[in-house]
């Protein structure tokens, strides 16, 4: 009688048994999906790297009140990215508290030379560990000097917890680049993924659209 009394309690208890370690082997398994995601220290902020740490080699350079990440394809050495966080001058002391610190946030490309830059103008307050973005003052697009401009700009920056102060922020933009060019050159622009058409007096005009978006962390 005691012998058939233990086994209904012995499949009970692995039926638990059973239960408790699928649930810790999911968890598990989410957390490995995750991993391929990392950041990179510049200035006291964290960007997120937006490609998997296998395929790609970084290079950091700083200089005074700046510091610069490059990107590149660990395969064919191609620059993939740039990120740069830049501590600025406040133009008054009415700009900011005494303890507040204006960062430029940026990102930018190269397209067949041409190198466009989605930034971001923050107020962070604290230092260490205890910092917190309070505010984005603007957001802007620049592109380097030559017969090209960056036309149909926009740019936004939203707090990821819904308000501000915050602890990240996403900047998101997007452009198109135009370029005045030769038929000669134009082959170039093609294979960079320009659209080029025929002007005036034989002149051609290479134009490509692109869009940027990168995560900022004070964590």
């Amino acid at each position: 009688m005691k012998k058939m009394f233990l086994l209904p309690v012995f499949f009970i208890v692995l039926f638990f048994a059973l239960i408790s370690f699928g649930t810790s082997a999911s968890a598990s398994i989410s957390t490995t999906d995750n991993s391929d995601e990392y950041t990179e220290n510049l200035m006291g902020l964290n960007v997120v790297i937006p490609y998997k740490k296998s395929e790609v080699s970084m290079e950091k350079v700083e200089e005074p009140l700046k510091e610069k990440l490059f990107i590149y394809d660990k395969e064919t050495n191609e620059l993939l990215k740039t990120f740069t966080v830049k501590e600025e001058i406040p133009l008054s002391t009415q700009e900011v508290s005494a303890q507040d610190t204006f960062l430029t946030v940026s990102e930018s490309r190269i397209d067949n030379d041409l190198e466009s830059t989605l930034s971001a103008r923050l107020v962070i307050e604290g230092s260490g560990s205890f910092r917190q973005i309070n505010e984005v003052r603007d957001t802007f697009w620049q592109t380097s000097s030559g017969n090209h401009q960056l036309v149909n700009r926009t740019s936004d920056a939203i707090s990821t917890t819904g308000s501000f102060p915050t602890t990240e922020i996403e900047v998101t933009g997007a452009a198109t680049i135009e370029v005045e060019t030769t038929y000669e050159a134009s082959a170039g622009f093609e294979a960079a993924g320009f659209s080029v058409s025929g002007g005036t007096g034989g002149s051609y005009f290479a134009r490509k659209d692109i869009a940027e978006g990168f995560t900022e962390r004070t964590y």
